[in-house]
């Protein structure tokens, strides 16, 4: 897929609360096919309470990762980045890169909403990582 969406230039560093608002709309964006995904009925009669919130969080943390390295690499960038204006350093991080810059994410999502440095564009752990960096773009 080679279309407007993955077409963009980088102009600059991106803002921290342009990426952690990017995060949040790919976050939202998980949850909601995790929650789709996720056998409800079933595996609520056959376990525990708190096995089920448990595999519950797992699932939203699993589809959070995959969401995010499996459209970095098929689409360029991920919805959230470009309603943002953001985009990758590179044009397209490899499968393996984007895979641990989404297993990044996903561990890191909640920890840098109170720690704003952990995720940081060029700094931060996700960054340093997995050696994927976040730039602005110019459309």
């Amino acid at each position: 897929m080679n279309g407007r969406f993955a077409e963009y230039q980088t102009t600059g560093p991106a803002r921290q609360g342009r990426v952690r608002s990017a995060s949040a709309i790919d976050y939202a964006a998980a949850v909601v096919i995790g929650v789709i995904v996720f056998p409800f009925p079933i595996v609520r009669a056959y376990v525990p309470v708190w096995v089920f919130v448990v595999s519950i969080l797992v699932v939203i943390g699993i589809a959070h990762a995959l969401y995010v390295a499996l459209t970095s690499v098929l689409l360029g960038r991920t919805p959230g980045m470009y309603l943002f204006d953001l985009g990758f350093d590179d044009e397209r991080p490899g499968l393996f890169r984007a895979l641990m810059w989404g297993f990044g994410s996903a561990v890191v999502f909640w920890p840098s909403l109170l720690v704003g440095g952990l995720a940081h564009p060029e700094t931060g752990v996700l960054a340093r990582s997995s050696g994927v960096h976040v730039r602005a773009t110019g459309g």
